[in-house]
This record gives structure tokens, C-alpha cells and sequence, in this order.
């Protein structure tokens, strides 16, 4: 990652991010093959992994954002456009009307990408705040 290894305070708010995009991506696979769940909570949950795994970058990066479930709003602010899950985020849960048709597997596909995405840039992060307090205790011998 590029410029100041992120402070211990953003670490732990990115570890906490990482931790539920991955709870998400799970509660997404379970009931994803459920035959007698409809696809707004497989919808609602890939949304949320791929939200919240962008966020673990964004915090990580030193990013301020508002609280915000619009993933096309947050990409904007670091990768390239999305667009196509936001609207999963919470316009299900408040219209019985569907949304369109969701491409479970592709959203999963997708959200899995995200989290081991978030993953890999907190394990970066991690290594890098390691990696400094090494030499500190280097320096302070």
C-alpha cells in the first residue's frame, strides 16, 4: 500500500469491516441454495461483503466517507465503477416489489472477490505496522 501505514485505532475499525464482510459472504452462500428463500437476503448480503469490503480499503487508505450503503458512491472514491448491486443494499427490505433479477452466482462470485480483496490489504496494513514497530524496537536498542 502506498503512503503511511495505517494508524492501530484504523486497524482495528478494518479488522472489524473484514471480519463482517466475510460473516456476510457466508450468510449469502448458506442461503443462496435454499430453494424457499427468495434472493433479496442473498441480494442484501453479497451488497453488503462487497460495501464493506470496500470500506476496509478506504479505511485503510485514511479515506473519510459518510455512512453510505451506495457502493457506486464508494467505489468512486477507490476503484473503478460498480453499480449493479447497490440497490440490494436496502431497497429490498423496504418494497416487497422485486428489485430485478440477481445473478446469485455471479454476486457471489463477486463478494467473494471484495472480501479476499479487504483481506489481503489487511493483512498487507498488518504487516506494515509490524514491519515499523520491529524497527523501532531496532532503533530503541
Amino acid at each position: 500500500m502506498a503512503g503511511s501505514s495505517p494508524s492501530p485505532e484504523s486497524l482495528e475499525v478494518a479488522e472489524l469491516l473484514a471480519r463482517r464482510a466475510a460473516v456476510d459472504l457466508k450468510v449469502a452462500r448458506i442461503v443462496s441454495p435454499d430453494p424457499e428463500i427468495d434472493e433479496g437476503p442473498v441480494g442484501f448480503h453479497v451488497q453488503q461483503a462487497v460495501e464493506k469490503a470496500l470500506k476496509v480499503a478506504l479505511t485503510l487508505e485514511g479515506v473519510d466517507f459518510p455512512k453510505t450503503h451506495d457502493i457506486d458512491f464508494l467505489v468512486g472514491l477507490e476503484v473503478a465503477a460498480s453499480g449493479w448491486m447497490t440497490p440490494w443494499g436496502t431497497d429490498f427490505r423496504y418494497d416487497d416489489e422485486p428489485l430485478h433479477s440477481l445473478n446469485e452466482d455471479l454476486a457471489l462470485k463477486v463478494a467473494a472477490e471484495a472480501v479476499a480483496w479487504c483481506e489481503g490489504l489487511l493483512a498487507e496494513a498488518q504487516t506494515e505496522e509490524e514491519d515499523e514497530a520491529s524497527e523501532e524496537g531496532s532503533r530503541e536498542r
